[in-house]
Parts: C-alpha cells; sequence; structure tokens
C-alpha cells in the first residue's frame, strides 16, 4: 500500500521583474519533515523540494541535533550557479534519516545523503538523492495539487 503526503506551494511575484511591466511567479514546492535525532525526532520544519539539486542540503541550526553518519570526514565545498571559491558552500556529507507529513499521513523512515552545512546560509533544499529517486513526485501547479507517493 502507497502513502500520499501531501505537499504545497509557495508562489510570490518578482517584484524587480513587476517593476518593468512583467509578472513572473516564483514558485517553491514545500513539504514538512521531521528529522532523526539521537534520542528522537525534530520539530516539524519545512523543507524546499528542489528536483534541481542532486542533493538535499540542511542548514546547520537544523542538523545539529540530528543522527548522522559522515560519508566523508573532510570539509567539501559545494558549487552553484554563479558561486565562486569565495561564495561556495562548505560542509560535510552524510547521511540522515527523515519522515515527511501532512495534517494526515506520515512517511516511512528515509534515509538519505546530505549535504550538511557548516552555517545558516541557505535553507533545508531537499535534493533529488534519496527522496526523489525513492518516491514518486506529482505537481500540478494548475489545480493546486503537490504531493509524494511513497
Amino acid at each position: 500500500m502507497s502513502i500520499k503526503v501531501n505537499l504545497e506551494f509557495q508562489s510570490k511575484v518578482d517584484l524587480d521583474f513587476l517593476s518593468k511591466g512583467i509578472k513572473v511567479n516564483l514558485v517553491r514546492v514545500l513539504g514538512n519533515i521531521h528529522i532523526k535525532g539521537s534520542q528522537n525526532w525534530s520539530v516539524e520544519e519545512k523543507v524546499i523540494i528542489d528536483t534541481g539539486n542532486p542533493i538535499s542540503i540542511i542548514p546547520y541550526s537544523l542538523w545539529k541535533e540530528a543522527d548522522t553518519e559522515v560519508l566523508v570526514h573532510s570539509k567539501t565545498s559545494l558549487y552553484g550557479l554563479g558561486s565562486t571559491d569565495e561564495t561556495a558552500l562548505s560542509g560535510t556529507l552524510a547521511e540522515v534519516t527523515i519522515v515527511f507529513k501532512d495534517e494526515y499521513n506520515i512517511s516511512e523512515p528515509i534515509k538519505i545523503k546530505a549535504f550538511l552545512l557548516e552555517n545558516d546560509a541557505v535553507p533545508f533544499i531537499i535534493g533529488f538523492e534519496g527522496v526523489l529517486t525513492k518516491a514518486k513526485l506529482v505537481i500540478n501547479y494548475e489545480n493546486g495539487s503537490a504531493y509524494l507517493e511513497f
């Protein structure tokens, strides 16, 4: 039996483009998760589902209490669009366990590979590896529905 966990949309209008007379919607798909800690599960956290990101990224304040298994013991730089050596993110590759939830359902625990940041420079981003390689992602912005099916 499969479990569907509902996701939500966050939509804003790009004000820079709007000032030029062009309406551009900035849309994100968001989910709610808990991270497994050494003693219990974290409080609920909102995450961004990013199909263009190969791996999840977790800010320090959200993983510092998590039960982690370090995969690469040296610090690694993570480069994104337009980043340089000075602006690259720094952290450690590890595995963490999460669950997705909505008001009705909760997924089974999912072990994901994640880049654990040394700071809170970016929000919690769920990348493709670990979640989207195991679950079906359905997004229909026009009718306002999005969900993960496990």
